[in-house]
């Protein structure tokens, strides 16, 4: 899945820390909103993911379905971390997170089969056909796994089964390259899955539909233009219910349907100015629409007793400007600035009782703006150094789902509040990358962020015995202090060159990254006493150890040992996580005997096992009843491409 592969990058945190493969608590997408180097998750995400430019964070919730984008499709991921509203505006408060489809070069077919424990099968195929300048592609995924039991072994009842998922993707693309500079293209996709809850009753699924187009031009005197459209229709379904306390039954207490619809597009441009600057400027839309039409059962679940459908539409508009001067090789100032205007429209909540007179309950529009610049220096006084340092202000604007949506997880009710305004972040940070040893690379990024009137799920009902949360509404708080530093090392063992037991020269690397991020609540005038409580789901240490081998006789190789510190699940510091290790390992291998046929390309096995020793770690504490991470998983599969 993709979630665990960028969970490479030291940092990358999702609100709930378990793959979206089975994610506990399975009950809610928001169990997979992403965030950077310890800017407060949350399930609406405070990072922004793109596909080749274009969001994919959910238009109604901010989450992502990271299973929309299979591994098999990626050519590469690039991360920005510190406030990139600058280029990118809503939802790239905390970093951006940029993923490049892989385009085949050749015309064939390939097919990619796998299976593994908890009868788990990934099976894809992907098809290119050239004629002329148009070149047509397509491509599948489809997973299915039996899952696990979610809830911790101690606290399971009869009412327990394991959680499963299963899904299916198509895509298709179509591109076009004139002789005149011109390369246009119209992409679509279908998503759907299903998702077994862990219970009878508690069931979810969800449908997505995606269209794009757009195209790129470059001119002779060097500008580059490119342009994009899109449009993205979701439909979410999910079911939620309580269990009694032997978890011998449950009630069913909300269905929930969630429709979203956004459109959306940009048009940047580029020019290399004089010798040494390159000027860049861009403008986008997004207009997005949904609601969340629920229906709430009585106390004892028999029957429909209230139906509430809350629906609002969102509007935000940008542009930007940049200016990159590059007086000399080694210097390198980024200057840029965007203004953005943004609007919440249309908000209601119609309440219709059963047996009673249905009420609306309407809110003003609101419009406001936001500015967001950023300044970039890199300096580098020899080849082996490199300095940097950079300042930046961003902002994000509450999602239509905390505006509007009600949810739960077991008996703790999650509420929205159709009041909350905005955050922003402002911050800085500095840096250094040192290469004077051969075969080694050492960098230190150092940040001090400041977060204004963060959203937070603040408690605001307790069970009078137990002490336990039974209601969590969102707030805007006070401010938030981020600071800390990270550490990445890598090293190439390069003398191992020297030793020749296989076809060719074998490879070692070592790479360890460590994080250290204080993510501390200063200031709270809602709940005062909240003042100096950590940001809930922020780990303070994050630290990653992997070592990789490969030659053609074994392969590649990789063994990676993670660790995930302590974390609080609540606003008022009392629901701990504890910290965790796990292990995962991968292994893949260029299979040659196939290779050598004529009518195969390159073709691969592989081996992926997660949480390799089978720890046993916490992901969640609602409504009393912890729910536990991925235990040990493992895939195998092979990948065999075909040429015409």
């Amino acid at each position: 899945m993709l979630d665990d592969a960028l969970r490479q990058v030291t940092g990358f945190n999702t609100f709930r820390r378990s793959s979206s493969m089975v994610t506990a608590p399975a009950e809610d997408p928001e169990a997979q909103g992403v965030t950077l180097r310890g800017v407060g998750p949350g399930g609406a995400s405070r990072a922004l993911v793109l596909r080749d430019g274009v969001p994919i964070n959910d238009a109604f919730g901010g989450w992502v379905y990271w299973d929309e984008i299979p591994l098999n499709s990626i050519d590469h991921i690039e991360v920005v971390e510190g406030g990139g509203s600058d280029l990118w505006g809503n939802e790239a408060e905390g970093g951006v997170i940029n993923v490049i489809g892989k385009r085949q070069q050749s015309d064939g077919v390939g097919i990619q089969a796998s299976y593994g424990n908890h009868n788990t099968t990934q099976d894809a195929w992907w098809g290119a056909y050239s004629f002329g300048p148009i070149r047509l592609t397509l491509e599948s995924d489809f997973f299915n796994t039996s899952g696990w039991d979610i809830v911790e072994r101690r606290f399971r009842g009869p009412l327990d089964h394991n959680s499963s998922s299963i899904h299916e993707l198509f895509n298709g693309r179509l591109d076009y390259q004139a002789r005149t500079g011109f390369l246009g293209f119209l992409q679509g996709s279908y998503y759907h899955e299903n998702l077994d809850l862990g219970s009878p009753f508690r069931g979810a699924s969800v449908t997505r539909g995606f269209i794009n187009g757009g195209g790129s031009y470059a001119d002779n005197i060097g500008d580059v233009f490119n342009s994009s459209a899109y449009a993205h229709l979701s439909t979410y379904n999910q079911n939620f219910s309580v269990a009694n306390a032997t978890r011998t039954s449950e009630t069913a207490t909300q269905i929930q349907t969630v429709p979203a619809t956004d459109v959306g597009g940009f048009l940047t441009w580029t020019r290399r100015i004089f010798e040494h600057h390159q000027a860049g400027a861009g403008g986008d839309f997004r207009l997005i629409d949904g609601k969340s039409d629920d229906s709430f059962f009585n106390s004892a679940g028999s029957a429909i007793a209230d139906r509430k459908e809350s629906s609002g539409q969102q509007l935000f508009l940008g542009t930007y400007l940049e200016e990159l001067y590059r007086p000399a090789d080694n210097i390198e100032f980024d200057l840029s600035v965007r203004g953005d205007f943004l609007a919440n429209l249309a908000g209601k909540i119609v309440n219709t009782p059963s047996g009673s007179p249905s009420s609306t309950l309407l809110f003003a529009n609101r419009m406001r703006s936001a500015t967001s610049p950023r300044f970039a220096l890199r300096y580098g006084p020899w080849k082996w150094l490199t300095l940097r340092a950079g300042a930046y202000e961003a902002y994000r604007s509450p999602t239509l789902a905390e505006l509007y949506r009600q949810s739960s997880v077991e008996s703790l009710v999650l509420l929205p509040n159709p009041n909350l305004s905005p955050e922003f972040f402002d911050g800085g940070e500095i840096g250094a990358r040192f290469t004077r040893i051969p075969g080694l690379i050492l960098v230190w990024t150092g940040y001090w962020d400041y977060l204004h009137r963060p959203i937070s799920d603040v408690v605001t009902a307790t069970n009078p015995e137990t002490g336990e949360d039974l209601e969590r509404t969102r707030e805007n708080l006070g401010r938030a202090r981020i600071r800390g530093y990270q550490v990445d090392f890598e090293y190439n063992f390069f003398w191992l060159n020297w030793l020749r037991w296989s076809d060719s020269n074998p490879g070692l690397s070592l790479s360890v990254h460590y994080l250290r991020s204080e993510a501390t609540l200063t200031s709270s005038p809602p709940d005062p006493t909240l003042t100096g409580r950590r940001l809930t789901l922020v780990p303070w240490n994050t630290f990653d150890i992997g070592l990789r081998y490969n030659d053609t006789f074994i392969g590649d190789i990789w063994l990676q040992e993670q660790y995930q510190g302590k974390q609080y699940e609540d606003s008022d510091n009392h629901d701990v996580q504890s910290s965790y290790f796990v292990t995962n390992i991968t292994w893949s291998r260029s299979l040659a005997s196939l290779s050598k046929k004529p009518w195969f390309g390159p073709c691969q096995g592989y081996l992926k096992i997660q949480n390799a020793f089978d720890q046993t770690y916490t992901v969640d504490l609602g409504g009393g009843i912890p729910k536990v991470g991925t235990p040990f998983t493992v895939l195998a599969g092979l990948y065999v491409p075909l040429s015409f």
